[in-house]
């Protein structure tokens, strides 16, 4: 079930230029932007020193081929920036696999992934507060956009994601993972899966966390940068690797169809008996087929089971999430740990001291 949320959520104005008692980590992945990554970078610094005690800026360069990494050492240097982490990738990666990158090398109680090319530095101070209010993750989602700017790409996006959320139940395309914020309790819990990548995209069906959305107003010039050949084949593995439902089809596909088998080899033997013109061999090379096809239906459905299972190991991480936890005010067994003072030394101690004094 995705979250839903009625309106962009409204911020107290007495919270506004108060400075948020944790640390913030910044998630950003650039790829040839070396004319704008200092002046943008500068905007962002000034708006993240605002709005909380201590940040960390992390910049993920995806692969880039003009003069950005130079910039990105003379702004880390001791004339540079303040607090910018800079992680250099040998090659380019699809944008998920670059911002999770910085996700799991931050350290900040609170993370934050924008895509500055979607104008997200606007809310950002929107999403870093509603996440503060005790959230394990704040989900964004663009105001509808007009009709006219409905793109072919974009549609079959959407058809992709209803078609996996009626088969599978999962909300693959539900929130967008460019502008989120995660608590650090979330990336410790990700961390514990052997592709931690893949959990974080699959976010919007898990339950079990204190989320919200929050809804933000597009601008005119917004389009969603959609590349059906990244998104259709992370979201097939996606599937295959948070779900049995796939593999669990295929078992019972082949258990059917050997039972079909079955049927099918009935008909036969009752055709043999009861009828008397039948073409001769029919019999036998019909029987040998129905064998054949029950041998192979069996056999894939014992294989699917394993590979299932393999799977199911494979994918394997923690049991159980706590969500939260709650401890009572008064406990028994701190009352028992009081120390029992003796009265006649206490009064004796008394006495001394006001002698002394």
């Amino acid at each position: 079930m995705q979250p839903k949320a009625e309106a962009t959520p409204q911020l107290d104005s007495h919270k506004i230029n108060k400075k948020l008692p944790l640390m913030l980590s910044v998630v950003v992945t650039v790829q040839n932007q070396a004319l704008e990554i200092d002046s943008w970078l500068t905007q962002l610094s000034e708006c993240v020193a605002h709005l909380v005690s201590d940040y960390e800026i992390i910049i993920v360069d995806n692969g880039s081929t003009d003069e950005t990494l130079e910039i990105l050492h003379q702004l880390t240097s001791e004339q540079g920036m303040a607090n910018l982490q800079v992680f250099s990738l040998a090659g380019h990666v699809d944008d998920l696999t670059a911002r999770w990158v910085g996700i799991e090398n931050s350290l900040g109680d609170l993370v934050a992934c924008l895509d500055w090319r979607q104008g997200d530095l606007a809310f950002l101070e929107e999403l870093v507060r509603t996440a503060s209010e005790g959230y394990d993750v704040v989900f964004t989602r663009k105001s509808p956009l007009p009709r006219k700017a409905k793109h072919p790409n974009l549609v079959l996006y959407r058809a992709f994601g209803i078609a996996i959320r009626l088969t599978t139940g999962m909300a693959i395309d539900s929130y967008s993972t460019s502008f989120i914020a995660i608590s650090r309790r979330i990336v410790s819990h990700l961390l514990q899966y052997p592709d931690p990548q893949i959990k974080f995209r699959n976010l919007g069906s898990s339950t079990g966390f204190r989320r919200t959305l929050i809804t933000l107003a597009a601008s005119p010039d917004y389009r969603p940068n959609i590349n059906l050949r990244q998104s259709i084949p992370r979201g097939i593995r996606l599937v295959t690797s948070s779900t049995s439902l796939p593999m669990r089809f295929a078992t019972l596909l082949s258990a059917f169809c050997a039972l079909l088998s079955i049927l099918y080899s009935i008909y036969i033997i009752l055709i043999w008996a009861f009828k008397k013109d039948v073409a001769p061999g029919w019999v036998s090379l019909s029987m040998q087929q129905s064998a054949m096809f029950f041998l192979i239906s069996l056999v894939l459905m014992i294989m699917s089971e394993y590979v299932l299972e393999i799977s199911r190991k494979t994918n394997s991480g923690p049991s159980y999430y706590i969500a939260d936890e709650f401890t009572s005010a008064r406990l028994t067994r701190k009352e028992r740990l009081n120390i029992e003072v003796d009265q006649d030394a206490n009064t004796k101690i008394q006495r001394n001291t006001s002698s002394f004094s």
